[in-house]
């Protein structure tokens, strides 16, 4: 049990360190921050408040890992915490109660006897362990009664996981799909539960950055760390899904293995996982795939090749265009072809309405040629698109996100003169406006 949850504060602290953006699934809730462990009495004024003894692997978790926090969905609760879309439906709250002690000690309020040190003496409870309260009804398979559980998580969309405390699934995870008591079998015990987000989140956040690491490199140490776990996780999975072995396909890319890398891109497109997509589609993500491979042996003209075939197929998804069209401006600029590279961004950058990094870019690689000119266009572009800064933002807001980066970088550089004249365009755009 020891090594399991050392095991399990390690890797959150990895998750921590690889996913600064919180681009994995409900991170920017729980941010990968644990609340403090309980100590003994705490955990005691729980169970007492509770009603109940909870599965052992719980206990060494609130012990010694964390009591809330990081966890699976938008986060671990704290047990006998309502999930905040519960309080939207009275139904789900009356069925948790019937099972503890009174109102005072039910789910939502534990946490305030749990906190109090003072010795209060507490209402007689209602035991109430009818065990047939955890059988599946005849006429309705697939819901077995909430009484005796607590909430873990609030997987969003009115969906619970729930831990029985109580009868024949006690220390078992079941998820609450409806909201209303339909539940499906989630995992054994807590602690296999925990571990099971643990090497999700790895693999969620491998998806997007392994393709990154591959042709550019880690950012951190970290990032190799986790990678090689993700590779020993997807090396298990018998039955991978087409995102795994893309995934896969990229992890060998790393380490330059070419041949290994491309059978896992084919697998990837030819997979009954992708059934779902058109045949345009799964042929361009292979042409990206093979398009990034070459680009890292070295062949740019293949690259582009590849690239271009990919581009031209069309009806294939945006996400798909613009990743062929990175690697397109990479060839192109790799060939020594940098003015069609520089066409790329600019297509790039005409269509990236909710970000300003590629218009940034754009202004940077003008202003490199000295076109101080070319550099204000591409900016004052940016500031006319209007999600760029998020809902909300106004005309001068956007301007500011848009100039006020580059000017600060020339002022630093020492180009003092085309700071001046882009800052003089901020003045006259905002005096237009």
């Amino acid at each position: 049990m020891e090594d399991r949850l050392a095991e399990l504060r390690s890797r959150i602290a990895l998750l921590a360190a690889v996913d600064r953006s919180l681009g994995v699934f409900g991170a920017d809730a729980h941010r990968y921050q644990l609340a403090q462990p309980l100590t003994r009495d705490e955990l005691a004024r729980l169970e007492h408040a509770l009603g109940v003894a909870l599965p052992d692997d719980v206990r060494a978790f609130l012990q010694h890992v964390g009591s809330s926090g990081a966890g699976p969905y938008y986060g671990l609760l704290r047990l006998g915490e309502r999930p905040v879309h519960a309080d939207e439906d009275e139904s789900i709250d009356e069925d948790l109660d019937e099972d503890f002690a009174d109102e005072d000690d039910a789910p939502h309020h534990v946490w305030d006897a749990v906190g109090d040190d003072d010795d209060e003496d507490d209402d007689e409870e209602d035991e109430d362990e009818d065990d047939d309260t955890f059988e599946r009804t005849e006429d309705d398979v697939g819901r077995v009664s909430l009484d005796g559980t607590l909430a873990l998580a609030d997987q969003g969309c009115g969906m619970t996981s729930l831990l029985y405390v109580q009868g024949p699934h006690r220390g078992e995870v079941w998820a609450d799909t409806s909201g209303r008591g339909h539940l499906v079998a989630e995992s054994p015990s807590f602690l296999a539960w925990y571990e099971s987000w643990i090497e999700r989140a790895l693999v969620e956040w491998a998806e997007r950055a392994a393709p990154r690491i591959a042709l550019e490199g880690p950012d951190a140490p970290e990032e190799l760390e986790a990678l090689s776990i993700v590779f020993d996780i997807l090396a298990r999975r018998t039955r991978p899904t087409a995102d795994d072995l893309t995934t896969l396909g990229y992890l060998h890319l790393r380490e330059r293995r070419y041949g290994d890398a491309d059978a896992a891109f084919v697998a990837a497109s030819t997979g009954t996982s992708t059934s779902d997509l058109s045949e345009a589609e799964r042929t361009a993500r292979l042409h990206r795939d093979r398009a990034r491979v070459e680009y890292v042996r070295g062949n740019h003209l293949r690259a582009i090749d590849l690239a271009n075939k990919g581009l031209h197929l069309g009806h294939i998804w945006y996400s798909t265009t613009e990743e062929l069209r990175g690697v397109l401006e990479d060839a192109l600029h790799a060939a020594g072809r940098v003015d069609d590279a520089l066409a790329i961004l600019d297509q790039r950058a005409s269509e990236a309405y909710f970000d300003f990094n590629l218009h940034h870019r754009l202004a940077n690689e003008r202003l490199a040629r000295g076109d101080v000119s070319g550099a204000s266009a591409a900016l004052e572009r940016a500031a006319h698109m209007t999600n760029i800064a998020g809902p909300g933002a106004t005309f001068e807001d956007r301007v500011a996100r848009s100039f006020g980066p580059i000017i600060e970088s020339l002022r630093a550089g020492g180009r003092l003169r085309d700071a001046d004249t882009l800052q003089n365009r901020v003045e006259l755009l905002l005096h237009a406006n």
